[in-house]
């Protein structure tokens, strides 16, 4: 995808990548953090007061945890001229603060109201009246996670905007340069995605008026649970491939190589029947331990809706970086 700007002449700008920061240590400090508050104030019972008052700590905290991290890497990698000139441009991020009060402040008291109707709507819908501390445990250390990796992406996003303040350096000694990405936009990726797998879903049944799913029943959690992960594999790999496809006539791929990624199948659709494999019987594990550990008797048509939506969403993002680096190595540009 490319950014066009109008200064005083027509010119095309590569979208390019983002400065590398450490996501896995900065969502790692995160979730430590939120998993020792959770464990100094456990109860032996969580009812819906205790969750949406969790969700305002958790929101807040994760906010400042991450907005810190991110910005002080920001500040170093500027500092340093590790950063390109060229960025991608966002103009929706550019109406956020671009100091770090500030962007704590907005983002933190979004994500707190996301956070609370999200726990209480998840509480409410599947008519729980009291959860355990390791049922809550489980479904924060969730929440949190997926919270935790959008704050760090959106703060990075608004700290490489132009409007942001720059160093006064001698360009001579500034060492970075445009780097570009010719990887397609993860963003765009994840937004077709949800749209296929929502699709995907809501055609997987003939009719949206099942009284209820069981493990054992004749509409089983498990059968239809790991027939949706295998088709979400030939879905999210098919499009990968012919994305990357299409990126590779308009530049080179400078990806280290991996021997172990180079032992998996050149053929997409081989790949994605690896894939497939693997996935179903880990998909109706995952869901035969998530209806016992949380004491569900049955799932009604829209219970079992949301909970197939939010792992094959969480799936595909993880077929998505494992199909980029395997579709990516040389032996396959070569």
């Amino acid at each position: 995808m490319s950014i066009t700007n109008k200064p005083n002449r027509h010119f095309s700008v590569t979208k390019l990548a983002l400065p590398y920061v450490d996501n896995v240590r900065t969502i790692s400090i995160t979730l430590l953090l939120n998993v020792l508050l959770t464990w100094c104030f456990r109860l032996h019972q969580y009812e819906v007061r205790d969750i949406v008052i969790d969700a305002v700590i958790c929101a807040w905290l994760t906010t400042v945890i991450n907005v810190l991290i991110v910005w002080r890497c920001i500040r170093k990698a500027r500092s340093a001229g590790a950063i390109p000139n060229e960025v991608p441009v966002n103009k929706a991020m550019m109406l956020l603060p671009k100091n770090r009060l500030g962007l704590i402040g907005v983002l933190g008291t979004f994500f707190t109201v996301l956070c609370v109707g999200i726990n209480y709507t998840v509480f409410t819908w599947y008519s729980f009246e009291s959860w355990t501390y390791e049922q809550f445990l489980l479904f924060k250390l969730v929440y949190s996670l997926i919270l935790s990796e959008r704050i760090v992406s959106l703060c990075i996003l608004r700290l490489v905007q132009p409007d942001c303040e720059k160093p006064k350096v001698d360009p001579i000694t500034v060492i970075a340069q445009p780097i570009k990405n010719p990887l397609p936009s993860i963003s765009g990726i994840r937004e077709l995605f949800s749209t296929i797998s929502v699709n995907l879903i809501l055609q997987l049944y003939s009719n949206p008026y099942i009284d209820k799913y069981t493990i054992d029943g004749d509409r089983s959690i498990i059968m239809e649970g790991t027939i949706a992960s295998a088709v979400t594999c030939f879905i999210v790999i098919g499009i990968i491939t012919k994305t990357l496809d299409m990126a590779r006539v308009n530049g080179e791929f400078n990806v280290p190589q991996n021997r172990f990624l180079t032992l998996l199948p050149r053929n997409r659709w081989l790949f994605a029947l690896i894939c497939a494999l693997i996935t179903a019987p880990i998909t109706g594990l995952l869901f035969i331990s998530l209806f016992k550990f949380y004491g569900f008797t049955s799932w009604t048509f829209y219970e079992f809706l949301w909970i197939k939506t939010v792992y094959l969403l969480v799936l595909g993002k993880i077929l998505v970086a494992i199909a980029l680096r395997r579709f990516t190595q040389p032996d396959i540009i070569g």
